[in-house]
C-alpha cells in the first residue's frame, strides 16, 4: 500500500473532536451574582450560565465590561448575550430575551434587630437615616416619596457595614447582595427584612446581531432554564450564595 493510502486511513481512523461553539457574556464585578476570586470569574449567575452552556453543549467564554458598554456591544453582536438584566421593551430592538426568567430579585428595607423600628412600607421611613447606593434607581414609588435622609453608600458592603455600625436607620438594597455582604461581615444574625418595595423577574437577552442564531440560543436557554427550575437546581445555586 503506498504511503499516501496509509497517511489517509490513519486520518480517518483517528477520532474527530468537534469545538464547542462559544457563546460571549459580559460580566461585571457583582457580588455575589459574579466577581473574580483567585483569578477566576465565579458568582451565581456564572454558576447558572455554566449549567445552562453544558447541557444546550455551547462553551461560554466571559468579558468583563461595564454596563452601558456591555449594553452596545450587545447590539453590535460582539458579545452574544447577557446575564441578566430587567426586561425593557426598548431593548427588544437588540436583544432577544428568554421567554422563561431566571429568578426573581427583592428591592427590600432593611433593619436592625435590635433597634425597635417598625416600618412596612416607604411612607413609615420619614424623618428617619436611610441607606442608598449612589448609582441605584429605586423607581418611581420609592422617588415620590418626601423626607427621606437618604444617606448614600458606594455598594452593599458598604450598606451592611453602616446599617451593622448604627449609622443608619434602614438600609434599602436587593436583598441577595445585601444579605451576601451581611454574612460576610458577621450581622446576617442582627439584621431583618422589615418590607419588599419590588420585585422583577430578570432575564437573559441575547443579541439580535447574531441573526436566526440568536432566537434558537434564546430558545434553548429558555427551555433549559425551565428544567433546571424543575429539578431545583437554580435554588441550590443561590442558597449557596445567601
Amino acid at each position: 500500500m503506498k504511503l499516501s493510502g496509509i497517511i489517509l486511513m490513519l486520518v480517518v481512523c483517528l477520532p474527530f473532536t468537534a469545538q464547542a461553539e462559544k457563546i460571549i457574556f459580559s460580566t461585571g464585578n457583582l457580588p455575589p451574582y459574579e466577581y473574580r476570586e483567585g483569578g477566576q470569574v465565579v458568582g451565581m449567575n456564572i454558576d447558572i450560565i455554566r449549567e445552562l452552556c453544558k447541557r444546550i453543549g455551547v462553551e461560554p467564554e466571559f468579558v468583563e465590561m461595564p454596563w452601558k458598554r456591555t449594553l452596545k456591544e450587545a447590539e453590535r453582536g460582539t458579545i452574544s448575550a447577557i446575564f441578566a438584566l430587567h426586561f425593557k421593551e426598548e431593548r427588544q430592538k437588540f436583544l432577544y430575551y428568554t421567554s422563561e426568567p431566571i429568578f426573581i430579585v427583592k428591592l427590600a428595607c432593611f433593619v436592625q434587630k435590635k433597634k425597635d423600628i417598625r416600618v412596612t412600607s416607604p411612607e413609615d421611613l420619614r424623618g428617619k437615616s436611610i441607606g442608598v447606593i449612589s448609582d441605584y434607581s429605586y423607581g418611581p414609588e420609592f422617588d415620590r416619596y418626601k423626607g427621606l435622609k437618604k444617606v448614600y453608600c458606594g455598594d452593599s458592603e458598604e450598606l451592611a457595614r453602616i446599617l451593622d455600625g448604627g449609622r443608619i436607620d434602614a438600609a434599602l438594597d436587593f436583598e441577595i447582595p445585601f444579605r451576601f455582604f451581611a454574612r460576610q461581615q458577621g450581622s446576617q444574625d442582627k439584621i431583618r427584612k422589615a418590607f419588599v418595595l419590588t420585585e422583577a423577574p430578570l432575564y437573559i437577552g441575547v443579541s439580535k446581531a447574531l441573526g436566526q442564531r440568536g432566537h434558537i440560543l434564546a430558545e434553548d436557554f429558555s427551555r433549559e432554564l425551565a428544567r433546571l427550575k424543575k429539578e431545583g437546581l437554580i435554588q441550590r445555586i443561590l442558597d449557596r450564595y445567601r
